[in-house]
């Protein structure tokens, strides 16, 4: 007994989301990757899903799945955060204001690495974070690099980590 999923070689979650989001398979085109034939697709967080709560000061391990969808082997490549590339605001009733910097939160590692990861494997990585002392909703993006630390996805989401911190 074949599956869809194990006959294209894709993660099932992926042929979820193509179910009920559309038939059309993502196509990229070369902007969005830095080399030819060479794709990635978030598959699911393995722990600390979106709007999870943590409490103030907390240190937890968020754990992301990702999949190779392209035709390139996935060789010293790394996680790294680009928060320092954002700029987070917040929404106090009308007003609009930079989210402060004691509210965000801090990862305990800036980068990680991925393990060599073929085409059609999956991949498991995980961040060390400590919640900001401040309740509120944050988040922390990551992009993947390859070994000169350059983008290889410049123009996808990446992966990140969205929690709602709380006071106990």
């Amino acid at each position: 007994f074949i599956t869809l999923a194990h006959a294209l070689e894709v993660h099932p979650l992926i042929l979820m989301r193509q179910y009920f989001h559309g038939w059309e398979l993502p196509v990229w085109s070369s902007k969005d990757t830095k080399y030819p034939k060479d794709h990635s697709g978030f598959v699911r967080d393995v722990t600390y899903p979106d709007n999870s709560l943590v409490t103030v000061n907390q240190e937890f391990e968020k754990v992301w799945e990702i999949q190779n969808l392209g035709e390139v082997i996935w060789e010293n490549r790394r996680l790294v955060c680009i928060d320092e590339e954002l700029v987070i605001i917040q929404r106090r009733g009308e007003e609009w204001r930079p989210l402060s910097q004691t509210a965000l939160l801090v990862p305990l590692q800036r980068e990680v690495p991925i393990s060599t990861t073929h085409p059609k494997q999956t991949v498991i990585v995980a961040v060390t974070f400590r919640a900001s002392p401040i309740p509120g909703t944050t988040v922390s993006y990551w992009k993947m690099v390859d070994t000169q630390g350059e983008l290889c996805f410049p123009n996808l989401s990446g992966v990140m980590c969205l929690v709602k911190v709380v006071a106990v």
